[in-house]
């Protein structure tokens, strides 16, 4: 009996401890399962949101979704997100500063706005690269994971009902991110059936070797077209080619390599131009068509179609942004119709001599201008003697009756230039470069040349109100091409060079007075 006993106890001990281990297991097993359903789940998320960010993108690419990412809570966890994918190569984020180009979709707007069912968390989304980052991410056996592209063995490829010959297919990206460096991004890869993991053939223009890779997204540092496919174990895509463009584009005026627009007379203007590849290799195209002239600053826009030998077409977008069109003179003198500058080197005598070209820029005040019986811009006369320029009082035209309408040239930055040809004795007027007037008189000199007024007599007021940013004077008669082109901001013109006889930039006291004087006050001198 204490024999049957003494083994009823050591099973009864065994048991318990049996029952123990199978316990742990059970809970350890149970955990396990919770862990990896959630796993599932979470990249369930991920796959439907592509696929539903993917048809959005087809429908409404430009459109703008959900909330921009501002101060707050948001802007916070978004700083964070992206520090810790930018430490991932994985993710092709480069920066954390790239969430400035996401959007924030709640669980909310997601399911309320656009009617997308079975979705229970957060997201950052860039809509134009079909990208999303979950905003909380998952813990996944000592890993945070927040896109398609950091889940294991290549199961970001959301599954799609392909086309009907059976080949994949997929959409190309190409960014410029820095000086001989570019980001090629494959995406939206399109395939009837499920493959883990696809792998990228790429091969450069010049190359006889194709590269290769498993990253969706990889980096190239060599300009210019690119062939790629994907495949994987037999099953291929055709070639798409996409081509690598310097971001830092081309802002030029015209062959004499002039500076940006409007510092100069119209008929010189801005264009943007880019280098797009080798022509004799491909035939490309662009909408709207190289150079383009621009007028304002802005984000212009183009599509690029490239066509190879064998017939393979590509559509490029390629975005340029110019902030470098100049719509104001980079200084100015400001009169207040109490002071001029008498230019003590000029001398009449010899600009009547053999003919003469002044040209200037100035900002006229319609207001302003009425106020005043005659506004003298420059010159000095009397009478019928003497070189000069001037308004008459609340009319659109200028003194000598020459009919020409000024109201669309006031409270604006206008080039005026004035021609004299001494043997044909013929006066044209130029403005923004293009002739306006012509008349046939003899002048006569007279005593010495203002700015800021026409008339030095006693008693009289023909001083300028407005702004005036330069004077240049040339001592013979331009032809109206070279009018076309005179750039009014080009400070290294030498006096006596190209027959220059004055070069006058208004930007201080300083540099008037190595040309002449100052009469009265109220003037004043801006940047």
């Amino acid at each position: 009996m204490k024999n049957k006993k003494g083994i009823t106890l050591i099973s009864l001990v065994i048991t318990v401890i049996v029952l123990a281990i199978l316990a742990s297991i059970a809970t350890y097993s149970g955990v396990s399962v919770i862990k990896s359903s959630k796993f599932t789940s979470f990249t369930t998320e991920l796959k439907i949101m592509q696929t539903q960010v993917n048809s959005i993108y087809q429908e409404d690419a430009n459109g703008e979704y959900g909330e921009q990412i501002q101060e707050g809570e948001i802007k916070k966890q978004a700083q964070k997100v992206f520090e810790e994918l930018a430490r991932d190569e994985e993710t092709g984020i480069q920066s954390a500063n790239e969430f400035e180009n996401y959007r924030y979709w709640s669980k909310d707007y997601i399911k309320n706005n656009l009617k997308i069912e079975g979705v229970e968390q957060d997201f950052f989304v860039n809509l134009s690269k079909r990208t999303i980052v979950s905003y909380n991410g998952l813990n996944y056996e000592g890993k945070t994971y927040y896109m398609l592209s950091q889940l294991p063995d290549g199961l970001y490829n959301v599954e799609y009902e392909g086309p009907n010959d059976g080949k994949p297919t997929f959409d190309v990206n190409t960014e410029n991110i820095g000086t001989n460096k570019w980001k090629i991004t494959i995406s939206n890869i399109q395939y009837d059936g499920y493959i883990n993991k696809w792998q990228v053939n790429y091969r450069h223009e010049s190359k006889t070797y194709v590269n290769t890779t498993e990253d969706m997204s990889f980096v190239v540092n060599e300009k210019g077209v690119y062939y790629i496919s994907i495949e994987n174990e037999g099953i291929k895509s055709e070639e798409k080619i996409t081509i690598a463009l310097n971001q830092d584009v081309k802002i030029t005026t015209d062959s004499d390599g002039k500076l940006p627009a409007n510092t100069q007379i119209k008929g010189t203007s801005t264009y943007i131009n880019f280098d797009i590849g080798d022509t004799s290799k491909y035939t490309i195209t662009t909408e709207p068509a190289l150079p383009l002239e621009v007028t304002e600053n802005g984000k212009y826009s183009f599509d690029i179609n490239i066509t190879d030998k064998d017939g393979k077409t590509t559509l490029l977008k390629h975005d340029v942004v110019v902030d470098s069109y100049v719509t104001e003179p980079a200084y100015w003198i400001d009169f207040a119709g109490t002071s001029h500058i008498e230019l003590n080197n000029i001398d009449q005598n010899d600009l009547l001599q053999d003919g003469f070209t002044i040209a200037t820029k100035v900002n006229i005040n319609r207001e302003q201008q009425a106020t005043k019986m005659y506004m003298g811009l420059w010159g000095n006369h009397y009478g019928n003697e003497g070189i000069n320029i001037q308004f008459v009082e609340d009319t659109p035209i200028f003194s000598d009756g020459d009919g020409l309408d000024y109201t669309n040239y006031y409270d604006k930055w206008t080039d005026i230039v004035i021609t004299y040809n001494a043997t044909s004795q013929e006066i044209k007027r130029y403005i923004n470069g293009e002739e306006k007037y012509r008349l046939n008189w003899e002048y006569r000199p007279y005593e010495g040349f203002n700015i800021g007024t026409s008339f030095l007599v006693e008693g009289y007021d023909r001083q300028m109100i407005g702004k005036m940013t330069c004077l240049k004077i040339w001592d013979k008669e331009l032809t109206a091409e070279q009018v076309a082109n005179i750039d009014l901001f080009k400070e290294e013109i030498d006096i006596r060079k190209d027959d220059v006889y004055a070069n006058i930039n208004l930007k201080s006291e300083e540099e008037i007075n190595k040309i002449g004087t100052f009469v009265g006050t109220g003037h004043a001198f801006k940047e």
